[in-house]
Formats: C-alpha cells, structure tokens, sequence
C-alpha cells in the first residue's frame, strides 16, 4: 500500500481555513443544540396539563364527532346569513330560508332560474344545469351563464307529446294510412318543446303547446300577461306554464288511460266559476284568455283532478274515438264521412234542421238556412256518444296557437255550413275576439 504524504510549513497551516478546528467543532455544537430539547419541567408540566384538559373538554362537552351534525350547524349558520340578507336587501323580515332565497332570486336573476321547467323543475334542475354543479366545471359555468346570459345544461328528457290525426281521405298504400277509420295518423312533429301539425316553420301551422306574440306586438306579451292574471306575466313565464300543463295532461293520459271532456259547451262563461251544464245559454261571448281561466275553475277544489281547456290533441282523440265505435258498430259513434266530410246530420249548422228545448223549456225548430245559437245540451240531433255539440253551435276554442296572432277553434259554429265547417275542422281566431259564435270545452284529468 502507497501512503502519500505531504509536510505543510506551519505558517501556512495557521492560515488555512480547511484545517480551522477550532471552527469546525463550534459548528456542530450549534448544530446539537438546535437539534436539542429546551424544554424545561415547566414545559412540561404545561405540556400535559393541556392535554388533559382538551381530553377533558372532548369527552365532557363536544361528544362524539358527527359529520350530521357538523353539516346541520354549519347549514343553520348559512340558512341564517342568507335570511340577513334578504331581509337587508329586501326591508322585510322572512321567516324561512325558501321564501328568502326566492326574494333573492327574483331581486339577482340568472338566465338558468328562468328555465328551471326546462331543466325537470325544481330539484331537478339542479343536476341538469351545469350552473349548480359543486364543481369547479359548476364555477365556469356559473361564470359562463352571467357573461353570455344563456343557461346550459341538459333539458329533461322524455318529453311525450300527444297524437294529431290529419282527418282526409287516403289509401291503403300510404304506410301510415288508419284501415280502421280512413285516415292517417302522425306523431305530432317536436322541435325546441313545440308540436306542430305541418312540418314546415313552426310559426306557419297549427302547434301546442306555444305563445303568439304578434312578433312581439300584441297578445302574450309581457306587458299584457301583467294584466291579465293567468299567473305567468312574461311570455317565457307563460310558455313554460302551458308547457307544463300539457306535459302534466301527457302524463295522467299515460298513468290512467285516457281522459275527459265536457259533456256540454262551458256554461255560465260571464261568471266567476264556469259550469258543464245542459241547457245552458251563456256558451260564449268570453275571450280566449278569459275562457281559459274560467275552464280551470271546474275542479270545484278537488285536488285530484285538473281541468281546463281542451288541447287540439285531445279533440283530435275524441272525434278519432267516434269513428272508431262506428267502425265496430254503426249505431254508435259518427263514420268517417260524418266526421271528415259533412257534420250537417248531428251539429248545428246554418245548413241543418232539427228541433231543440229553447231557454223557456219549450220545443222549438231551427230551420234549415237559418243562423240560430241554441242551448247546449238542448237537441238529441247534436249527440255523439252522449257528448253534444261537438259539431256546430259555437266553436270550440283550444288551446292550440296558430301563426303569431290566432288560437285554434275546432268543430264549426251554427252560422256555417257543415259540410265545409266539419266536426274535423281547425278555424283560427285572434284572442281578444269575443264573438257571440266563440266559445269552449273543458277537459279534464286525473292527477
């Protein structure tokens, strides 16, 4: 083994800072001591005290730890800072957080509150729209939807419409021709939550259920809806309203089977509370908003059913229903010529002649060419499957929208021939019109 060495002058060594021992052990002894306990029994003594009575003060006051619990005070604390804050905002006091949060809402909307409906209501629409995620991807879009001022997020999915049936002479050939009854049968056509009849522009047909605004001129506008106390006072406000209503009648239709509809014409239509009555003489006269209003007085506070207007789906279904019991027995129901061709032999038209009950209860004729409203109710000539009137007399507004500015009326009217104003027949009338040939039907589910 080689040892190497090497002989360094002492006055170098003196100098030099590799061979500083004295500075080296000076070093480590600061080293130890920072790395050494301070403390003293007095510490100690603290140290433990602490201890026990933290022990103490877990076992004896706190208890045992509860997420629930935690989670309920930290919920009674935010319920109570939300409430403060209405009542600053508001200057009036809220005695529950529901009716404060609403308060705050309307004073800060968001684009994504007005399309709760579209989103499944009112707890669904927190997981549907991306706004009410608890996630950073909630944040942007919380952030997102201010900015734009649109919502986002998924709609709720199922959206079951009703069925149009096109009342006019086919063929076998055509694949959705009706053997049974002689027509086709179509889905309605959807598109952005709207049924259409016609699969051109949704504005140009028939449709339901949807607003008319005139182009935003005239009728369900928001300055009109403010007045006229249908519940909704914007025009988004009320197509979501009539959106759920005809969803709400879809889905008792499918639960229960079916639905029903006024054996008469809507009686008493200048009163408060209208009446399905026979011989009833107050059948019209009433604008389509108030007639709408009035046909969902008829649940007399029956809270298990619903009433109001009859849909143009519905009617549809109806005079479908009349041809099909005449196709299996000819003594029931109307055929198909009946009901698609000429209504003259069972509806009250300018063309037909029959006798009737006037409103002194004495029997009266009404002359063929002759322009006379009657009673409904009052003649077994307009009966159908114990249903009357559905033909003539006055039409049956609906609650279908047509163009921008026309609600549809179905079934002709006493002042018109039947065979061009059939029981089929869809006629289109401006909302405001009152006319003494302007009249309703209700309908009416199970919730």
């Amino acid at each position: 083994m080689d040892i190497k060495y090497e002989l360094i002058p002492y006055d170098n060594f003196i100098d030099s800072q590799e061979f500083d021992f004295d500075k080296n052990i000076y070093d480590l002894n600061s080293q130890i001591e920072l790395l050494s306990s301070q403390a003293d029994n007095l510490d100690y003594i603290v140290a433990i005290a602490s201890g026990i009575t933290c022990g103490l003060l877990d076992i004896l006051w706190v208890g045992e730890f509860d997420l629930a619990d935690g989670r309920s005070v930290a919920n009674d604390k935010m319920d109570s800072f939300v409430k403060k804050t209405a009542e600053m905002l508001e200057g009036e006091k809220f005695d529950d957080v529901k009716s404060a949060v609403k308060a705050l809402e309307k004073r800060f909307p968001i684009p994504s509150d007005g399309n709760t409906p579209d989103f499944g209501g009112g707890l669904q629409h927190h997981l549907r729209d991306f706004a009410h995620h608890p996630t950073i991807v909630g944040l942007a879009f919380s952030l997102l939807t201010q900015i734009t001022e649109k919502s986002y997020g998924t709609d709720a999915n199922g959206k079951r419409w009703g069925k149009l049936y096109n009342f006019t002479t086919g063929t076998s050939s055509d694949s959705t021709f009706d053997e049974v009854t002689g027509t086709y049968a179509y889905n309605w056509s959807e598109s952005n939550g709207v049924m259409s009849i016609t699969r051109t522009s949704k504005i140009d047909s028939y449709r339901e259920p949807d607003v008319v605004t005139d182009n935003g001129e005239d009728y369900d506008i928001d300055s009109n809806l403010r007045t006229l106390g249908l519940g909704a006072e914007t025009t988004h406000e009320f197509l979501m309203q009539l959106e759920k209503e005809f969803s709400k009648m879809i889905d008792s239709v499918e639960k229960y089977g079916g639905f029903y509809i006024g054996r008469y014409e809507t009686g008493v239509l200048n009163q408060e509370v209208a009446v399905v009555q026979k011989g009833n003489t107050n059948i019209a006269s009433q604008r389509w908003y108030a007639m709408y209003e009035k046909c969902k007085t008829l649940s007399d506070n029956n809270n298990n059913i619903e009433t109001g207007m009859i849909w143009g789906n519905q009617w549809d279904r109806t005079l479908m229903w009349l041809m099909e019991c005449n196709a299996k027995d000819e003594t029931t129901g109307k055929s198909k010529e009946e009901v698609i061709s000429d209504s003259s032999s069972w509806g009250n038209y300018y063309n037909a002649t029959f006798q009737y009950t006037n409103s002194s209860g004495v029997t009266a004729t009404k002359n063929e060419n002759s322009r006379k409203r009657i009673p409904t109710g009052s003649t077994e000539y307009t009966k159908a499957n114990n249903i009357y009137d559905l033909a003539g007399n006055v039409y049956d507004s609906t609650m279908e929208a047509y163009s921008t500015d026309r609600r549809a009326s179905r079934g002709g009217c006493y002042d018109r021939e039947g065979n061009l104003y059939q029981a089929r027949n869809r006629a289109s009338g401006d909302p405001y019109s009152s006319g003494n040939n302007d009249g309703c039907r209700v309908s009416l589910y199970i919730k």
